[in-house]
């Protein structure tokens, strides 16, 4: 349309100026024309990533004590039933409390799980999926002045694996990014995006012949604290995030592949969307449950 306008422009010049009898050498050379801006420049904003929403065949199941707090290569962990982790009378105030981690809440949080059907006919899969946490503080202990604590936080690219023989792997690719939006009891908030993220900051941790899916907080914030250096306010706030307490509702959400309990009721995790980061929710598998912080 630009172009057009040029040409219309430059078509009613050229017949002023024979009009008045111009056109000879004397005659000022025309305009230049301004070429159209390149499609996509400017401060257009990136549209968002294609998810790819396919599931991995066969399912991941549960196997209890299935959800595992603070486990690594070297400890065990503190394990509890599914029943104990999702929301339950007999734990008013939630699971807990356990261990901290250097700069998070908790050292890590596994799910115990054993592959089903997960390689038919001998024949291994492999998918990049999506994980995420939402870690939101419960009105009832929120205190009178205060603000509801949260950290949401999501890798964006999980390559989980099982092989012909039906043995489960899992890495981070060089590539993934951790999308982390927090918010500390005064209300002040941070996101950050950090890249180069370890290869093991999820891994299967062996468990009596089970594999515990585990998501390693502890590597993941090194890797957090180490991005944002330099930026005193977002530190201030991620620094905050170690000392949360109170009762919180925890979501655990995997994508592309199925996790089923106990009697095969499938395992449905929470929609989870890191606020302010314009990446697209994660959905599909996982769990809901409630966390106690002291």
């Amino acid at each position: 349309m630009f172009k057009r306008k040029n040409v219309f422009i430059s078509l009613a010049v050229a017949l002023l100026i024979s009009a008045c009898g111009g056109g000879g050498g004397d005659d000022p050379a025309p305009a230049a024309s301004t070429p159209p801006p390149a499609a996509g420049g400017g401060n257009q904003t990136p549209p968002p990533p294609v998810i790819d929403e396919s599931v991995m065949a066969g399912n991941l199941q549960l196997v209890d004590p299935a959800v595992i707090f603070n486990i690594t290569p070297t400890a065990a962990g503190i394990p509890i039933n599914v029943a104990q982790f999702e929301p339950n009378a007999t734990l008013p105030e939630g699971a807990g409390s356990f261990p901290r981690g250097t700069d998070a809440p908790l050292q890590s949080f596994g799910l115990r799980v054993v592959p089903e059907d997960m390689a038919p006919g001998g024949a291994g899969q492999a998918k990049r999926v999506r994980m995420a946490i939402d870690l939101t503080e419960e009105t009832a202990t929120v205190a009178a002045g205060e603000e509801a604590e949260a950290l949401q936080f999501m890798i964006d690219q999980v390559d989980l694996a099982v092989s012909d023989a039906g043995e489960l792997s899992v890495s981070v690719p060089a590539t993934a990014q951790l999308f982390v939006y927090t918010k500390n009891s005064a209300g002040a908030t941070a996101n950050q995006t950090v890249t180069a993220l370890p290869a093991d900051a999820v891994s299967f941790i062996p468990v009596d012949g089970d594999q515990a899916l585990t998501i390693d907080f502890d590597a993941l914030f090194a890797s957090l604290m180490a991005s944002a250096q330099g930026d005193t306010a977002k530190l201030a706030v991620f620094n905050s995030v170690k000392d949360f307490a109170g009762t919180f509702g925890m979501g655990v959400t995997v994508s592309n592949v199925v996790i089923q309990k106990a009697a095969d009721a499938v395992a449905t995790g929470s929609s989870i969307t890191v606020t302010g980061s314009s990446q697209p929710a994660v959905t599909g598998a996982g769990l809901q449950g409630r966390l106690k912080l002291e």
